[in-house]
């Protein structure tokens, strides 16, 4: 975990009643889950405006990018730098939320249920 990384990404893309919040619960071991699945089926509601949604062809991008730092639910990528296919493939394979932080871009892709998840892409 990049505490620099999540807390740039917080102070620049979350509405500021949401962040200490979330700060708080992304920086604790025993919360950091809670914090994720806050973005799970209600990004929107933590968002600040100005994100674009897209859908999951739209992230083909990712293929191109050196790294990215990934917060994904679980799994062993979690608070690391991966590389952009790496990356692709987990925001199109992931069942749970996935938050992507690149250089000049994030990405939040809700949770994945019936049908095509949220995804919103903010640069």
């Amino acid at each position: 975990m990049d505490r620099t990384v999540e807390e740039r990404f917080i102070r620049q893309y979350i509405k500021e009643d949401r962040q200490e919040r979330l700060l708080f619960e992304l920086f604790s071991k025993k919360n950091r889950k809670k914090a994720l699945s806050r973005f799970a089926h209600g990004a929107e509601l933590l968002l600040k405006p100005g994100y674009r949604k897209c859908a999951a062809i739209d992230l083909s991008f990712l293929k191109q990018v050196k790294t990215a730092y990934v917060i994904p639910s679980d799994g062993d990528l979690d608070g690391a730098e991966a590389p952009g296919e790496t990356v692709f493939s987990l925001c199109q394979n992931e069942t749970s939320p996935v938050i992507v932080i690149g250089e000049g871009f994030a990405i939040v892709r809700e949770e994945l249920e019936a049908g095509a998840p949220a995804i919103f892409l903010l640069r």
